[in-house]
């Protein structure tokens, strides 16, 4: 599987997933032991200057077939937990159109039983805010791949102070141009290097 991501092989993904899945290996492994060190792998590739736009958007549309095969399941299987349902929204923010990471995130809350409002790519402060406006979300979740974007972090978590909604929520961000100092220097409440990382750190906010 980590190798049909790696090239973009988009008509074989999906009977590697159900084989997988056949072979008792969970959802949340598929994602955790394959996509997600594909994605990593993926975006290495192109930060690096080995693949160009074109090889990294058919290695997102093929992670994509895998994550939305498997989301639907692991939604069904959190259904009857008892366990109260927190509300995460998530984004890559305005000027970022990757959502490679975003995607494996959302897909690893969603497997943690959290019920996850996807904004999407290049979204901007005011599509953030109204859904934190809206939705009530516990957490938002800022996504972030290049350095020219990062500035947006800032300028996002002001304009919540402004709407008066930002003591109601807890603003954690990542990606691949992110760090500990971006997240502070920019105001958020945690810094994340990875959708594993996120889980944990949202799940001690939630469950603290």
């Amino acid at each position: 599987m980590i190798e049909t991501i790696i090239e973009g092989e988009e008509d074989d993904i999906l009977d590697l997933v159900k084989e997988a899945l056949d072979a008792s290996m969970t959802p949340q492994a598929i994602i955790e032991e394959t996509i997600r060190p594909a994605a990593d792998i993926v975006g290495e590739k192109f930060e690096t200057g080995e693949y160009f736009l074109p090889e990294l958007v058919m290695c997102a549309d093929t992670m994509t077939i895998a994550i939305n095969y498997l989301e639907p399941i692991i939604a069904k299987e959190s259904e009857g937990s008892g366990k109260e349902k927190y509300k995460v929204v998530i984004g890559s923010v305005q000027g970022d159109v990757h959502d490679l990471g975003k995607n494996i995130v959302r897909s690893s809350l969603i497997a943690a039983g959290y019920e996850v409002i996807d904004l999407g790519i290049d979204v901007s402060t005011e599509e953030f805010v109204e859904s934190v406006r809206k939705d009530n979300p516990a957490v938002l979740s800022l996504g972030s791949y290049m350095s020219t974007t990062n500035l947006e972090f800032g300028v996002i978590v002001e304009a919540l102070e402004k709407a008066g909604l930002r003591e109601s929520v807890k603003v954690i961000v990542g990606g691949a141009a992110v760090t500990d100092k971006t997240s502070k220097d920019q105001g958020a409440d945690a810094y994340a290097p990875n959708a594993t990382e996120t889980v944990r750190i949202i799940n001690e906010w939630t469950q603290s």
